[in-house]
């Protein structure tokens, strides 16, 4: 193996790769004696193997490190499944990266269904490619199959207390927590219907109301006021008051067709919560009654400390997200309920991507339809494949993600050197 070096210049570019994965391998390499050192320039490296995070590597810095006969290994993390749009679509860069440490599953299929919202809220599937062309999926199967690009888990932040809550004494139900995305929102609704969340669900907006938040991202100046006056916006205040928010992609009092379709996510991702009851209302016009007083508990969601927040994960049964369908479709939330023993609840696409570790349906996750005409059937888990399913993915938990000495697990930074060493055997 030539000797490494990690080229991340300060301020990082990208916190989670430094912190999470560059920091602990240096330390790692230094208490095993491996030759890892970190740089700020690449000028002058050659004959090396250079780790970097995918964001600096333009054709260019490709093409320049391999004159100079350095191996590339390529950490890529772009929220996506997607790779790096920096070497993604220049087949000639992209082949000449060694690997490719993707934080996310690989697809194993160019098409998926994918969930569609009609203007009345009624929930269909599409399919949807993952790439547009053949001659790009073909690319991509080629970089797939020769092994070059190399599935990584999207480890949590903080190791997570390992706080069992035995089966008996679990509430039955699903948390949801996190920004008011919007595919997860339209879960949270489905759900609720279903009596299967608890009050401790909600979507942490606090910020969007603060006056020193930026322009741009700031709530309008109704909802800042009622947020300073309440603590939240109440769903009352909603109903009685005439404004109509600062979304500049969707008026209220003039539905365009396509709004409520989710590819337009950027409409509604982190938008004000008079547009949530607003979408709450449309909703029930076609499903039903949903309590309103858990919606306004839920959209006035509060921030809990990741302590607290492991606990709660711990006392419910199912811990559950919606992501967009070709976004990374294990966050860390995942190994988060992995630890507290909590079974996740994830969209049935998930299995069409290859993850590491390998996870697969009703053993390590439990799966419902795209567009949730199971929902109810799934959670119907018993004590015993509980106890299988939690065991399964503790011991995946305990043996790839935490890591006390180093900061990550010692087994997954084995894997990303091994996986070096192979490349330049």
């Amino acid at each position: 193996m030539k000797n490494l070096v990690i080229y991340d210049p300060e301020p990082y570019m990208h916190d989670y790769i430094s912190h999470k994965f560059f920091v602990p391998l240096l330390k790692y390499g230094a208490e095993r004696n491996i030759s890892i050192r970190k740089t700020d320039s690449l000028n002058g490296i050659k004959n090396h193997g250079v780790l970097s995070f995918a964001g600096y590597l333009t054709p260019e810095a490709i093409l320049r490190l391999k004159e100079n006969e350095n191996q590339i290994f390529s950490f890529d993390i772009t929220d996506s499944t997607w790779l790096c749009d920096k070497y993604m679509y220049d087949h000639k860069a992209c082949s000449a990266i060694d690997l490719i440490f993707k934080y996310s599953g690989i697809p194993k299929v160019n098409e998926s269904s994918e969930l569609r919202i009609s203007d009345s809220i009624e929930y269909t599937k599409e399919p949807k490619k993952y790439l547009q062309t053949d001659e790009d999926w073909d690319f991509f199967c080629g970089l797939r199959d020769s092994g070059k690009i190399i599935p990584m888990p999207h480890i949590p932040w903080q190791p997570c207390s390992l706080r069992r809550v035995k089966f008996d004494s679990k509430l039955k139900k699903c948390l949801v927590r996190g920004s008011n995305h919007y595919l997860r929102y339209h879960l949270y609704m489905v759900l609720l219907l279903h009596g299967m969340i608890t009050k401790w669900s909600g979507f942490i907006l606090k910020e969007y109301h603060e006056r020193s938040m930026v322009d741009e991202f700031r709530f309008c100046d109704d909802c800042v006021e009622a947020y300073e006056k309440y603590g939240r916006v109440p769903y009352e205040h909603y109903k009685n008051s005439k404004h109509r928010c600062n979304n500049a992609y969707i008026d209220m009092d003039n539905v365009k067709e396509g709004d409520f379709q989710n590819h337009n996510n950027h409409r509604w991702n982190n938008k004000c919560v008079p547009m949530y009851y607003w979408l709450t209302e449309r909703f029930m016009e076609r499903h039903g009654n949903l309590d309103m007083a858990m919606v306004e508990n839920a959209l006035n969601g509060f921030r809990l400390d990741f302590e607290d927040l492991n606990t709660v994960i711990a006392h419910h049964l199912y811990y559950t997200d919606y992501k967009w369908i070709y976004s990374i479709d294990i966050p860390p939330r995942f190994w988060e309920g992995a630890a507290a023993g909590t079974i996740n609840l994830l969209p049935d696409w998930t299995d069409n991507n290859t993850h590491f570790p390998d996870l697969r349906p009703w053993t390590h996750y439990v799966p419902f339809d795209a567009a949730f005409d199971n929902i109810e059937s799934v959670l119907d888990i018993e004590g015993e494949r509980y106890e299988q399913m939690s065991h399964e993915c503790m011991k995946l938990y305990q043996t790839w993600i935490v890591g006390k000495e180093f900061g990550a697990s010692e087994n997954l930074m084995n894997r990303i050197l091994n996986s070096i060493e192979e490349c330049g055997s």
